[in-house]
């Protein structure tokens, strides 16, 4: 087009991070074809949930090392 810009780095840039409505899309699309349900855990109300959620992703891929602060869903709001 004319005006834009080119560099020769053009290449080696990185794609946008996705929004969160492509993220939620993604997550859709692989409940569908995939059966792979991703809950991000403040997205579960209930403690009791939240914490079998966990305890399950924990056992299946191994313990995040970016372990935010355990806190109740109403201790966050």
């Amino acid at each position: 087009m004319k005006g834009e810009l080119h560099s020769h780095l053009g290449k080696h840039q990185l794609p946008a991070p996705a929004t969160s409505e492509e993220l939620q899309a993604m997550r859709c699309r692989a409940w569908h074809e995939q059966g792979i349900a991703i809950i991000p855990l403040d997205a579960v109300a209930d403690d009791w949930d939240r914490l079998h959620i966990n305890s399950i992703a924990s056992r299946l891929y191994g313990p995040r090392t970016d372990k935010p602060k355990a806190t109740s869903r109403k201790a966050r709001k």
